[in-house]
């Protein structure tokens, strides 16, 4: 009896995992050798700003399925979004140290121009990306909380965002999860 009890609870698990599982398509980033997972529900839109001749930021933006529901209303605090971004610093070779400091410099003069309270910054630098020391950052914004996560390679900075409203977070917290450990260096 016990047998078919365990049996039964076995082919559930396995039913309701299945159905709780996502499908992710694999997207290459040009020139940049650097590919990811992302899933195949969310919408992905490319970007980029190029300040002077070797001064760039790559964006590539991952939409949850609530963004497309909501007409694409990027005021909406319904929908989250995953923002990988590849800085080019301009030939300046930083440490990872120095951008975190510049990250905590923009923010807290942010806060003063606008006037809003300087909320608190949660750093830890205990991590990795791209198989590189990294730095996650958590902090507030007008849709939620932030995470970011970066670092620094030669004269390039690479981060990995995920915003959006609080409860958002918690629920995606897993598919960015799923993004940022697939994101790997390809030769």
């Amino acid at each position: 009896m016990n047998y078919i009890r365990l049996y039964v609870l076995g082919v559930f698990i396995v039913i309701a995992h299945n159905t709780i599982a996502q499908s992710y398509n694999k997207y290459e980033v040009p020139n940049f050798n650097i590919e990811f997972k992302y899933p195949e529900n969310w919408l992905l839109e490319t970007n980029s700003i190029y300040e002077g001749s070797n001064k760039s930021i790559n964006f590539i933006y991952l939409y949850s399925p609530e963004y497309e529901k909501n007409n694409r209303d990027e005021f909406s605090k319904e929908f989250v979004v995953i923002a990988f971004e590849i800085e080019n610093l301009g030939g300046k070779t930083k440490t990872l140290e120095q951008e975190m400091k510049d990250f905590v410099n923009l923010w807290i003069e942010f806060h003063e121009i606008t006037g809003l309270p300087l909320f608190k910054i949660t750093i830890k630098k205990e991590t990795e990306l791209l198989r590189n020391r990294a730095c996650w950052i958590t902090y507030p914004t007008d849709y939620g909380t932030c995470h970011t996560i970066f670092t620094v390679i030669g004269n390039y900075k690479y981060s990995l965002s995920l915003q959006g409203s609080d409860v958002n977070n918690k629920q995606y917290m897993s598919v960015y999860t799923t993004v940022l450990e697939s994101l790997k260096l390809i030769k």
